[in-house]
C-alpha cells in the first residue's frame, strides 16, 4: 500500500472522530414549547409523546410552559422529571402558583446543567406568573409564560429587562416562551426595543391542530458586543401533543451564521 493511501485512511479515521464534535459545537438549537402539562389535543396525558418532540428535533435547550409538579390532574407526577427521564435533558423547574395539591409553572430542559438559576415573579392578575433564568457556559436562557392581561404584560417588560440586562456584554441572552400576545401587540413592540425576535412572526403557533395565532416566541437581547448570527426559525408541525406547536430556531455557523 502506498504512502498516499495510508494518509487518506488516517485522515478518514481521524475525521470520523473529530467531525461530529466540531459540528455539535457549531450548531445551536433553541426551542420553546407550551406543553399543556403533557395533555394533547385529545386530552390524553402522554409524556412519551411530548418527549418524542425533543428526541426528534434535538434542541440544546427548551423553554417549557404549563408544567405541573405533583398535581392531582397529573396523578402527583413531576412532569418535568418525566420528560427529563425520557430525553436525558437536565430539568429546571420554577413554580408560578400552587395548584391542585402541587405546583404549576414553567421550566427549562437543557443538555448542560445550568451554572446558575434564578426565578422571579411577574405580574398576573388571573394567575401568578414567573420568569426563569438559567445561566449556561456560553449563554443565558430565560423562560416565561406571560399574563393574558395587556397591562400585566407591559408591566412585565421592565422587570424582564431589569433581570436580563446585567448580562449585556457578558453572554448571549435569549428570552423564550408563550407571550400570550400577537406580533402586532403593544407587548411585542415594547420587547423589540431591547430584543430581536428570532422566530417567524408570520408562522402561527396556536392552536396546534389549526394554528392561526402567533403567541410563542424566541427573542435575543440586542448586544453590540457579539456578532449577529443567522438563526433559522421553524414551527414544528406537531399537531397533537399539546394545544401549542413547538417553536425552534437553529444557528448553523457552517452555513454562514454571521450576518
Amino acid at each position: 500500500m502506498g504512502k498516499n493511501h495510508v494518509l487518506v485512511i488516517l485522515l478518514c479515521f481521524v475525521g470520523a472522530f473529530v467531525s461530529p464534535s466540531v459540528h455539535a459545537q457549531q450548531r445551536l438549537r433553541l426551542m420553546t414549547y407550551n406543553i399543556k402539562h403533557g395533555a394533547g389535543m385529545d386530552d390524553s396525558i402522554n409524556y412519551t409523546r411530548t418527549a418524542n418532540v425533543f428526541i426528534t428535533y434535538r434542541p440544546d435547550i427548551v423553554a417549557v410552559q404549563e408544567v405541573d409538579s405533583c398535581t392531582t390532574r397529573c396523578r402527583a407526577a413531576y412532569v418535568l422529571a418525566q420528560l427529563s427521564k425520557r430525553t436525558g435533558l437536565f430539568a429546571t423547574f420554577a413554580p408560578a402558583i400552587p395548584y391542585q395539591g402541587g405546583k404549576y409553572g414553567i421550566g427549562i430542559l437543557s443538555k448542560e446543567k445550568p451554572q446558575r438559576v434564578a426565578r422571579y415573579p411577574l405580574p398576573g392578575r388571573e394567575e401568578g406568573r414567573a420568569l426563569l433564568v438559567v445561566e449556561m457556559k456560553g449563554l443565558v436562557y430565560a423562560c416565561t409564560h406571560l399574563s393574558l392581561t395587556e397591562e400585566d404584560q407591559i408591566a412585565s417588560v421592565a422587570l424582564i429587562e431589569k433581570y436580563l440586562m446585567p448580562f449585556l456584554g457578558k453572554k448571549k441572552v435569549f428570552l423564550a416562551g408563550d407571550m400570550n400576545a400577537e406580533p402586532s401587540s403593544e407587548l411585542i413592540r415594547r420587547l423589540q426595543e431591547k430584543f430581536e425576535v428570532l422566530t417567524n412572526v408570520n408562522d402561527p403557533t396556536f392552536p396546534a391542530n389549526a394554528p392561526h395565532q402567533t403567541i410563542d416566541y424566541i427573542l435575543q437581547l440586542k448586544d453590540d458586543h457579539f456578532a449577529r448570527e443567522r438563526f433559522i426559525p421553524e414551527v414544528i408541525p406537531e399537531s397533537m401533543a399539546s394545544d401549542h406547536r413547538p417553536v425552534m430556531v437553529t444557528c448553523d455557523e457552517t452555513k454562514g451564521g454571521v450576518l
